[in-house]
Formats: structure tokens, C-alpha cells, sequence
């Protein structure tokens, strides 16, 4: 892990009320590296933790996401993300990242451009992801050695649950 990455890493958990925003700091920054699950880990923690409510009975921590501008520019770096890596079976665990993020920013707003554009965005990963699985399972079945086999077949079932998990 480089010094960048460790700060970047050690700080998006900073300010309860900050977290959505240093989120997309560095989904815009890409200083951490997308592709390790403890990145990953964290950022299901910081999005997933539900905080205090505030007297109206909003959710203190995840405020922002009742904002247009800031989920608009949030599913924008999701996608350029998803652009850069599209394709790479190595990046299962970006792609499920970027599921984990689009799906409460859905959940959170009546804004029918937004849920329109989130879906877009999960519609694009079904069909990346299912076509990486695709490729993988011909990788698979063409495969005559067995070590190989087995670590393709590991690939195939968890891109299949990252397919399913934008049904969720």
C-alpha cells in the first residue's frame, strides 16, 4: 500500500457526516486501489452504517444522498470507473463496489432522472458481468489443467453473484 493510499484509505471513515463525500473524492481521486477487498470492506462499512437520525427522522450520515447534484455526480465517477475497467475479469471486486454504492443512492431518493440513471448504470454492469462469465466459462471449459480449472471456476461463481447481486 502506498503512503497515498494508506491517508486516503485511513480518512474516508473521517466525519460521520463526511463519509459519502470522501467516498466520492476518491472515486474521482482513484487513489485507492478499487480492485482489493479491503477497500472494498471499508466502503460497504462507511455506506451501510446507518448513524443517528436527525429530529425529522432523516439520516444524519447519508444526507447527501437526498441531494440530486451530489448522486448525479457520484453515478458519473461510478461510471467513468466502470468504463476503465470494463471488461477485466480481474476487477470482480470493483464492479461489486460499484454495486454496493449505487444501490443506496437508488434507495434514497424519488427523483425519477436519478433512479433512471442508476438503473442504467446496473443494467451495464448485468451486461458486463454476464459477459465476463460467459468468457470465463469458455476459459474454463477449454481449460486441460485442473489447478487452473478450479481458480476459473472460483471466478465464474463470483462473477455470477456479482451479476445477481444488481437484482437485489
Amino acid at each position: 500500500m502506498t503512503m497515498h493510499e494508506f491517508i486516503a484509505f485511513g480518512s474516508l471513515r473521517s466525519g460521520p457526516r463526511l463519509q459519502w463525500m470522501n467516498v466520492l473524492r476518491e472515486l474521482r481521486a482513484r487513489t485507492l486501489n478499487f480492485r482489493r477487498e479491503e477497500v472494498h470492506l471499508l466502503l460497504a462499512q462507511a455506506v451501510s452504517q446507518v448513524g443517528p437520525f436527525s429530529s425529522e427522522e432523516e439520516l444524519l450520515w447519508h444526507k447527501e444522498l437526498s441531494n440530486v447534484s451530489f448522486i448525479t455526480a457520484l453515478f458519473a465517477e461510478l461510471e467513468s470507473l466502470m468504463a476503465s475497467i470494463e471488461g477485466n475479469w480481474l476487477e470482480g471486486v470493483t464492479i461489486s463496489t460499484i454495486i454496493i454504492l449505487v444501490c443506496p443512492a437508488l434507495s434514497s431518493t424519488w427523483e425519477e432522472s436519478i433512479k433512471s440513471h442508476g438503473y442504467l448504470l446496473l443494467r451495464r454492469i448485468q451486461s458486463a458481468t454476464f459477459t465476463l462469465l460467459t468468457e470465463l466459462s469458455v476459459r474454463m471449459q477449454a481449460s486441460s489443467d485442473e489447478t487452473v480449472g478450479w481458480e476459473l471456476q472460483g471466478r465464474v461463481r463470483d462473477v455470477a453473484l456479482t451479476c445477481q447481486s444488481t437484482f437485489d
